[in-house]
């Protein structure tokens, strides 16, 4: 699967990302508000063939991983993907992430990969909805959510355990009638 967009190639995840990808898990403040956190690089090998394996299980995948690169000079940008996590013949669930280098924090990348990836997963795939969330301070991947067209449906109070504290998450989706109906 290969998705371009004006600027961006969203591409399956190789062998060959292992260091670029590792510099990215790497980096304590790109990896801030994630979960895992920084990642070592035995970590990162794993992550990376998971995404790989998971390739080769065809139609009964689960997991859609993969790497953003800047269309023309082919710079790694970061990562985005999505995870089915419910299936059924009306429709299935599918929660969606991303990260990116800082050096490109703020160019608007996160959101067009982003909405590439939702236009190609409500055309390929029979989903009802996409989930997706973040920490209540991260505003910038909050602002991402918006721009794509998500919805805020809830506002866990102290769900998280974050560095010292719990902390809040915000939960957003997208229905596929919201998408099917959006201004394009």
């Amino acid at each position: 699967m290969i998705l371009e967009t004006e600027r961006l190639i969203i591409r399956e995840n190789e062998e060959r990302d292992l260091d670029k990808l590792h510099e990215l898990l790497s980096d304590r403040e790109v990896m801030y508000y994630l979960e895992f956190g920084a990642s070592t690089r035995d970590d990162t090998r794993k992550n990376l063939n998971l995404s790989i394996e998971e390739q080769a299980r065809g139609k009964d995948r689960e997991k859609f991983y993969f790497t953003i690169e800047e269309r023309g000079v082919v710079n790694y940008v970061g990562q985005i993907g999505f995870d089915i996590i419910a299936r059924n013949e009306s429709g299935g669930i599918c929660d969606l992430g991303y990260f990116i280098h800082k050096r490109y924090w703020g160019m608007g990348y996160t959101t067009e990969a982003a909405r590439s990836l939702i236009d190609y997963i409500f055309s390929s795939f029979i989903i009802h909805k996409i989930e997706t969330g973040c920490n209540k301070d991260n505003k910038a991947s909050e602002r991402v959510m918006i721009k794509c067209g998500f919805r805020k449906e809830a506002e866990l109070q102290k769900h998280k355990w974050f560095i010292d504290k719990w902390s809040d998450r915000l939960v957003y989706g997208l229905l596929r009638e919201e998408w099917e109906n959006r201004e394009k």
